[in-house]
């Protein structure tokens, strides 16, 4: 028995909430009641770093959408830090309000205060 199995929990504990299950729902509305875990702490600052959170928020349950009295989980400030040119990690802006898709984002510069080739070329 190695180190990495002797270490593992020998018996699940009732306070594992499974977050994905293989049987299918009963009902058809089954997954929109699901409770979701929460945290139990008030979020002011959320920085999401190259996060694919945009992409799984535009794609999830577009053949059968969720009540519209659900919503996510609010924070008082967010903070969307991507690269343009990663493939996973697009802008959120534009799902929490409409008038942000005409928003351009803000340029981060690098540690030296100076601004990478690509953006140099887009602010001449």
């Amino acid at each position: 028995e190695s180190f990495v199995t002797r270490s593992q929990p020998r018996e699940i504990s009732s306070r594992t909430v499974p977050l994905f299950t293989n049987r299918r729902p009963k009902e058809s509305n089954e997954y929109r009641l699901y409770k979701y875990p929460q945290l139990e702490f008030q979020v002011s600052n959320f920085f999401m770093i190259g996060s694919p959170l945009a992409v799984f928020l535009m794609i999830r349950n577009q053949h059968q959408p969720m009540d519209l009295n659900y919503s996510l989980p609010g924070c008082k400030r967010l903070f969307n830090i991507f690269h343009p040119y990663d493939p996973a990690a697009y802008r959120i802006e534009p799902l929490l309000d409409r008038k942000n898709a005409a928003l351009e984002p803000e340029i981060i510069t690098n540690w030296n205060g100076g601004f990478r080739v690509q953006y140099r070329t887009k602010i001449l």
